[in-house]
This record gives structure tokens, C-alpha cells and sequence, in this order.
């Protein structure tokens, strides 16, 4: 089975043999300070703005959105206006500060992911946003948990936020080391028709969209199925400020392979999207070239996200 890149997203299980008081968990984007980003704010913009596509024009250097604004009028009248929705356009130089332009006249990391939209129709009316991943598109799965990934608003002393009554997320952009993703959000929920909307940020760190994390206080172990190994360095995408990470390196068959035991491995606490592991006596992954092995993770209160090697990693 081969893997396509060197960089190993622990989405599924497809190479993890065995875990022990680990679990799978979405990990929320956090939403901008500064939503909404972007409002209505043009007579033809009605109640508000939403169903954004961004994209990132690298020639251009510049955020490019296409969004839809409702018009309540043709809709009250369809039969003298054939459209209730018009696309309209912005563009942005960062991301956060959107402008309007007058007009003279759209996979990742070997995986599908798919943004769902959850609509409590028997309790609330709202809708939030749950995370579907596939390897090959067509067989879809999510976690048992139905964790939320993009959530609601909250209600409070001064009424509501923006985005209190529903959520409509449309796909990222990759924005150095994270993911931004834009959102259309709702002040009422679905069954009320003077709804008010805005365009909203939430970011992900990159490739933190599920980890596999411990019970807070607690530790755990992920045990990889065997791979071929190709690199020099592991690198580990992981959080652990208030814990430790380690790793041991076993053969196929499962013996643990000398000067790469748990009690070698220089622990790590801290949070980093790259974190090198490292053993006592500095030696290096290098030396394990082409070999099939498997890697046994300790987590200690951390959540690991991804690892990889340099290289690749074959299995």
C-alpha cells in the first residue's frame, strides 16, 4: 500500500496498528476577533450577505470572493423576475479587509473532506458543521462522535452574535501555516425568514482539522502499522504544553529496535506544527533507511495531529 505523501495525517486508521486511552477528536478552528468580515452594505445587498467562494490569486497576489446575496423582492414576484439570487464580487489584499469593486460588466493531503451541514430540524432549527473524510471520494466516514467543527454563535446580555442561528462554511484557503475558512453566519435560525447574515473567518492550524488526542491528565499510545522508512528526521506535528510526547521505534515484527527505545527518546512539551523527535544519544532516523518498522507514540495530556518523514513514508 502506498502511501502518496511523506506527511501522515491521523485521520483514520489506515496506518495506525493499535491505541490505548487515545482518541479521535475534531479540532475547532478558532473564529476571527474581528468577525464579520465582511457585511451588507449596498442596496442590492438586501438582508445580508452569504454563500461566499474565496480563493487566493497567487499571480495577483489578492483574496478573491464570489458570494450571493437573496432578493426578497423577486421572490415575492417570480413570475416578473426570473432570479431571487445575484453572485456579487470582492477582493482583499490580506484576507480580513474586504473591498467591493465596481464591475465593468474555484483535495488535501491525500484525503477528501467534505463540510457538512447539520440541520437540527426537529429541536432548533440551526445548522452547524460537521467534518466527512474519504480517501478515495467516494467512501465517506465521520467520526463516531459527530463532533462539531464550525459551531454556532452565542447568544448573550446584548442579544446574539452574528453567527448564533446558522453556519454555512465554504472551502479554505492555505494561508502560510494555517487554514482560513470563510463562512456565511446567521443571526436567526432556519424557520425565521428576517434573517440577518455576514461573511465570517474561522482559522485552523495546518493540518489540525482531526487529532488524536489523550484524555485530559492522562496518557495514552498510538502504534502505527509497519511502514517503509525514508527519511532522516521525524517530524511530528503536536501539542503538548502541559505534557510530553515520545516515540519508540519497533521492528515489523514488533521488537523494539536498540538506541530507539521510550527511554531514549528525548520527550517533548510544547506546540509545534514541525517538532523534529530526537533520541539521547543524537542519532537519527536516517540510519533506518528502507527498512519496514512500526512507530509507537506516548502521548502524556498531548493531541497528535500528523507526523512525517522528509522523504516519504511507504507502506
Amino acid at each position: 500500500m502506498e502511501m502518496n505523501t511523506g506527511k501522515q495525517l491521523l485521520v483514520d486508521d489506515r496506518i495506525v496498528e493499535d491505541i490505548w486511552n487515545v482518541r479521535r477528536q475534531v479540532i475547532r478552528p478558532a473564529k476571527c476577533i474581528d468577525n464579520p468580515l465582511m457585511v451588507a452594505d449596498r442596496p442590492w445587498e438586501d438582508q445580508g450577505v452569504a454563500g461566499c467562494y474565496v480563493l487566493f490569486d497567487a499571480e495577483e497576489n489578492l483574496f478573491k470572493m464570489w458570494y450571493n446575496v437573496f432578493n426578497y423582492v423577486a421572490w415575492k414576484n417570480e413570475e416578473d423576475h426570473c432570479y431571487t439570487y445575484w453572485i456579487c464580487y470582492a477582493e482583499s489584499k490580506d484576507g480580513l479587509s474586504w473591498d467591493k469593486p465596481d464591475l465593468g460588466i474555484v483535495e488535501y493531503e491525500g484525503y477528501y473532506f467534505g463540510l457538512l451541514q447539520i440541520y437540527y430540524s426537529a429541536t432548533k432549527a440551526t445548522i452547524d458543521i460537521q467534518l466527512a473524510f474519504s480517501r478515495d471520494g467516494k467512501h465517506w466516514d465521520r467520526l463516531p462522535t459527530r463532533d462539531v467543527f464550525l459551531g454556532l454563535g452565542t447568544p448573550h446580555g446584548q442579544g446574539a452574535d452574528f453567527d448564533s442561528g446558522m453556519v454555512i462554511v465554504s472551502r479554505p484557503v492555505l494561508v502560510g501555516d494555517e487554514l482560513w475558512f470563510y463562512y456565511t453566519g446567521y443571526k436567526a435560525v432556519h424557520t425565521e425568514f428576517s434573517n440577518t447574515y455576514a461573511v465570517g473567518l474561522a482559522v485552523a492550524k495546518l493540518d489540525r482539522l482531526i487529532g488524536r488526542a489523550t484524555p485530559p491528565g492522562e496518557w495514552g499510545l498510538l502504534l502505527t502499522r509497519p511502514l517503509v522508512w525514508e527519511g532522516d528526521t521525524l517530524e511530528t506535528n503536536v501539542s503538548s504544553a502541559n505534557g510530553t510526547v515520545q516515540v519508540e521505534v519497533l521492528s515489523e515484527d514488533g521488537e523494539v529496535l536498540e538506541g530507539y527505545e521510550r527511554a531514549s527518546s528525548v520527550a517533548f512539551s510544547g506546540d509545534s506544527l514541525r517538532h523534529p523527535m530526537q533520541w539521547k544519544d543524537g542519532r537519527t532516523m536516517g540510519a533506518l533507511r528502507s527498512q519496514r518498522l512500526r512507530l509507537k507514540f506516548y502521548l502524556s495530556n498531548a493531541v497528535l495531529y500528523a507526523f512525517g518523514a522528509k522523504n516519504g513514508v511507504k507502506s
